[in-house]
């Protein structure tokens, strides 16, 4: 009855020990890439504007004080100025960052 057991256990170790003597992947499993032409559909393409700066508006050197356009309104201008505390940035570049972001309101989601 001992012996019964000993190879009972032997056998369940040699089955917990195959499984972690396994190749990860065997060669013929791998993947092989085929060469071939992409549709026109899937096809990037690319679009250089020659200078895309251009139509983008000039910082102004004392921007001008807040006026709400499109999704900007005075309540998330005064929600933004809560985030950074009043020492953060001097008055006039709190005015640029306003008008920056009053101008690009489109850009935000």
């Amino acid at each position: 009855m001992a012996m019964e057991e000993e190879t009972g256990n032997l056998e369940e170790i040699e089955e917990v020990m195959s499984c972690f003597a396994k190749k990860y992947k065997p060669v013929a499993l791998k993947i092989k890439l085929v060469l071939g032409t992409l549709p026109e559909r899937f096809r990037i393409t690319r679009e250089i504007i020659k200078d895309s700066l251009q139509r983008m508006s000039k910082l102004p050197e004392h921007p001008p004080e807040f006026e709400p356009r499109g999704c900007y309104t005075l309540k998330r201008k005064e929600k933004l100025d809560t985030v950074y505390e009043p020492e953060f940035l001097w008055p006039e570049e709190r005015k640029l960052m306003h008008w920056l972001v009053r101008e690009q309101n489109e850009a935000f989601a």
